[in-house]
Protein backbone atom coordinates (compact mmCIF):
# COMPACT_ATOMS: atom_id res chain seq x y z
CA UNK A 1 0.00 0.00 0.00
CA UNK A 2 1.35 3.41 -0.92
CA UNK A 3 2.43 5.41 2.22
CA UNK A 4 0.90 8.98 2.96
CA UNK A 5 3.10 11.60 3.94
CA UNK A 6 1.05 15.21 5.76
CA UNK A 7 2.28 18.55 4.61
CA UNK A 8 2.37 21.49 7.07
CA UNK A 9 -0.66 23.60 6.55
CA UNK A 10 1.27 26.80 4.98
CA UNK A 11 1.62 24.96 1.95
CA UNK A 12 -2.09 24.90 1.24
CA UNK A 13 -1.05 29.29 0.32
CA UNK A 14 -2.11 30.09 -3.07
CA UNK A 15 1.06 30.37 -4.88
CA UNK A 16 2.65 27.53 -2.99
CA UNK A 17 -0.32 24.75 -2.98
CA UNK A 18 1.34 22.92 -6.29
CA UNK A 19 4.80 23.93 -6.30
CA UNK A 20 6.55 20.66 -6.86
CA UNK A 21 9.23 21.33 -4.13
CA UNK A 22 8.25 20.46 -0.65
CA UNK A 23 11.28 21.21 2.10
CA UNK A 24 11.82 18.68 5.15
CA UNK A 25 9.87 21.13 7.32
CA UNK A 26 7.33 21.12 5.69
CA UNK A 27 6.31 18.01 6.56
CA UNK A 28 4.72 16.62 9.38
CA UNK A 29 4.21 13.21 9.30
CA UNK A 30 3.96 10.01 7.75
CA UNK A 31 1.99 6.68 7.76
CA UNK A 32 3.06 3.54 6.28
CA UNK A 33 6.56 2.47 5.39
CA UNK A 34 8.80 3.21 2.10
CA UNK A 35 12.12 3.61 1.02
CA UNK A 36 13.86 6.41 -0.45
CA UNK A 37 12.42 7.18 -3.78
CA UNK A 38 9.02 5.15 -3.58
CA UNK A 39 5.98 7.23 -4.49
CA UNK A 40 3.83 8.49 -1.41
CA UNK A 41 0.27 10.09 -1.54
CA UNK A 42 0.79 13.74 0.13
CA UNK A 43 -2.42 15.31 2.01
CA UNK A 44 -3.50 18.30 3.60
CA UNK A 45 -3.52 18.54 7.81
CA UNK A 46 -7.15 17.31 7.20
CA UNK A 47 -6.35 13.96 5.23
CA UNK A 48 -7.55 16.42 1.82
CA UNK A 49 -5.72 15.14 -1.27
CA UNK A 50 -3.12 17.42 -2.68
CA UNK A 51 -0.93 15.13 -4.71
CA UNK A 52 1.24 12.06 -5.64
CA UNK A 53 5.19 12.60 -5.24
CA UNK A 54 8.33 10.90 -5.11
CA UNK A 55 9.91 10.80 -1.25
CA UNK A 56 13.80 11.13 -0.39
CA UNK A 57 13.84 12.05 3.36
CA UNK A 58 18.00 11.95 2.85
CA UNK A 59 17.30 14.79 0.58
CA UNK A 60 15.85 18.57 1.62
CA UNK A 61 13.19 18.30 -1.31
CA UNK A 62 12.14 15.41 0.90
CA UNK A 63 8.60 15.75 -0.84
CA UNK A 64 8.88 16.06 -4.93
CA UNK A 65 5.23 16.42 -6.59
CA UNK A 66 4.48 14.99 -9.57
CA UNK A 67 1.03 14.33 -10.15
CA UNK A 68 -1.66 16.57 -8.95
CA UNK A 69 -4.53 14.65 -9.79
CA UNK A 70 -5.78 11.67 -7.41
CA UNK A 71 -6.87 9.29 -9.80
CA UNK A 72 -2.96 10.11 -11.97
CA UNK A 73 -0.66 8.10 -9.69
CA UNK A 74 3.00 7.89 -11.10
CA UNK A 75 3.31 4.46 -13.01
CA UNK A 76 5.05 4.23 -16.43
CA UNK A 77 2.27 5.96 -18.70
CA UNK A 78 1.97 9.16 -16.74
CA UNK A 79 6.14 8.61 -17.16
CA UNK A 80 5.78 8.64 -21.25
CA UNK A 81 2.68 10.78 -21.54
CA UNK A 82 5.20 13.40 -19.34
CA UNK A 83 8.25 12.91 -22.56
CA UNK A 84 5.43 13.16 -25.34
CA UNK A 85 3.86 16.04 -24.26
CA UNK A 86 7.64 17.72 -23.53
CA UNK A 87 8.73 16.49 -27.60
CA UNK A 88 5.61 17.63 -28.48
CA UNK A 89 5.96 21.44 -27.62
CA UNK A 90 9.38 21.35 -29.20
CA UNK A 91 8.56 19.82 -32.01
CA UNK A 92 5.38 20.92 -33.20
CA UNK A 93 4.50 24.33 -30.97
CA UNK A 94 8.14 26.19 -30.56
CA UNK A 95 8.89 23.96 -33.82
CA UNK A 96 12.87 24.42 -32.96
CA UNK A 97 14.20 21.86 -35.32
CA UNK A 98 13.19 23.96 -38.07
CA UNK A 99 16.30 26.14 -36.71
CA UNK A 100 18.57 24.01 -34.31
CA UNK A 101 19.58 20.49 -34.30
CA UNK A 102 20.83 21.29 -30.81
CA UNK A 103 18.59 22.16 -27.87
CA UNK A 104 17.09 21.43 -24.22
CA UNK A 105 14.50 18.76 -24.87
CA UNK A 106 13.23 18.35 -21.14
CA UNK A 107 13.29 20.53 -18.72
CA UNK A 108 13.08 19.41 -15.04
CA UNK A 109 9.90 20.32 -13.09
CA UNK A 110 8.78 22.70 -15.93
CA UNK A 111 7.90 19.34 -18.15
CA UNK A 112 6.51 17.45 -14.80
CA UNK A 113 9.48 15.33 -14.09
CA UNK A 114 11.74 16.03 -11.36
CA UNK A 115 15.12 16.67 -11.78
CA UNK A 116 15.27 15.37 -15.61
CA UNK A 117 17.25 16.96 -18.09
CA UNK A 118 17.53 15.77 -21.49
CA UNK A 119 19.38 17.91 -24.10
CA UNK A 120 19.02 16.73 -27.81
CA UNK A 121 22.06 17.05 -30.18
CA UNK A 122 21.90 16.10 -33.46
CA UNK A 123 21.50 12.40 -32.75
CA UNK A 124 22.45 11.95 -29.78
CA UNK A 125 20.63 12.76 -26.30
CA UNK A 126 22.63 13.89 -23.41
CA UNK A 127 20.33 13.45 -20.02
CA UNK A 128 20.81 14.05 -16.26
CA UNK A 129 19.37 12.94 -13.49
CA UNK A 130 19.42 14.78 -9.78
CA UNK A 131 16.38 13.03 -8.53
CA UNK A 132 16.39 9.78 -6.85
CA UNK A 133 12.33 9.29 -7.79
CA UNK A 134 13.12 9.70 -11.62
CA UNK A 135 16.28 7.96 -11.56
CA UNK A 136 14.41 5.05 -10.49
CA UNK A 137 12.09 4.96 -13.28
CA UNK A 138 14.49 5.82 -16.01
CA UNK A 139 14.04 2.70 -18.53
CA UNK A 140 10.19 3.87 -19.63
CA UNK A 141 11.82 7.38 -19.73
CA UNK A 142 14.37 5.77 -22.09
CA UNK A 143 11.92 3.60 -24.04
CA UNK A 144 9.74 6.91 -25.11
CA UNK A 145 12.61 8.83 -25.88
CA UNK A 146 13.90 6.02 -28.17
CA UNK A 147 9.96 5.63 -29.25
CA UNK A 148 9.70 9.04 -30.20
CA UNK A 149 13.16 10.36 -31.79
CA UNK A 150 15.55 7.08 -32.53
CA UNK A 151 18.68 8.39 -31.06
CA UNK A 152 21.71 7.23 -31.94
CA UNK A 153 22.31 6.62 -28.72
CA UNK A 154 21.25 8.10 -25.17
CA UNK A 155 24.13 9.29 -22.81
CA UNK A 156 23.45 9.85 -18.99
CA UNK A 157 26.08 12.44 -17.70
CA UNK A 158 26.42 12.43 -14.16
CA UNK A 159 25.36 15.22 -11.39
CA UNK A 160 28.22 16.92 -8.83
CA UNK A 161 29.25 14.77 -5.62
CA UNK A 162 27.80 16.53 -3.41
CA UNK A 163 24.55 16.12 -4.88
CA UNK A 164 25.21 12.34 -5.73
CA UNK A 165 25.39 11.76 -1.77
CA UNK A 166 22.63 14.09 -0.58
CA UNK A 167 20.08 12.06 -3.18
CA UNK A 168 21.74 8.61 -2.80
CA UNK A 169 22.37 8.79 -6.72
CA UNK A 170 25.08 6.51 -8.18
CA UNK A 171 27.81 8.46 -10.52
CA UNK A 172 26.71 8.84 -14.15
CA UNK A 173 26.88 5.51 -16.01
CA UNK A 174 28.19 6.78 -19.57
CA UNK A 175 26.00 5.98 -23.07
CA UNK A 176 22.56 4.06 -21.63
CA UNK A 177 21.72 3.35 -24.98
CA UNK A 178 22.82 3.01 -28.78
CA UNK A 179 27.08 3.82 -29.84
CA UNK A 180 27.92 7.40 -29.88
CA UNK A 181 29.68 8.24 -33.14
CA UNK A 182 32.71 8.06 -33.22
CA UNK A 183 33.01 11.99 -35.34
CA UNK A 184 32.35 14.70 -33.62
CA UNK A 185 28.90 16.39 -34.05
CA UNK A 186 28.13 18.88 -36.59
CA UNK A 187 25.60 21.31 -34.68
CA UNK A 188 23.42 24.52 -35.86
CA UNK A 189 22.01 26.67 -33.75
CA UNK A 190 20.32 29.71 -35.85
CA UNK A 191 22.00 29.56 -38.89
CA UNK A 192 25.41 29.72 -36.17
CA UNK A 193 27.63 25.82 -36.57
CA UNK A 194 29.59 24.09 -34.46
CA UNK A 195 31.38 20.76 -33.42
CA UNK A 196 31.16 18.64 -30.66
CA UNK A 197 32.78 15.70 -29.09
CA UNK A 198 30.92 13.38 -26.38
CA UNK A 199 32.54 11.47 -24.44
CA UNK A 200 31.20 8.11 -23.44
CA UNK A 201 31.89 8.02 -19.82
CA UNK A 202 29.00 9.55 -17.65
CA UNK A 203 31.39 12.23 -15.08
CA UNK A 204 29.66 14.69 -14.28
Amino acid sequence: MTATAFVAAKRLRAGVRRHPWVYADSVTRTEGSYEPGDEVVVRAPDGKFLAHGFINDGSKLRLRLVSFERKRPIDDELLRERIRDAVALRHEVLRLPERANAYRLFHSEGDGLPGLIVDRYDEVLVLSVSALGTFQRLEPILDELEALLSPRAIVERGVSEGLRAREGLPAGRGVLRGELPSDALQLTIDGTRFELELAAEGGQ
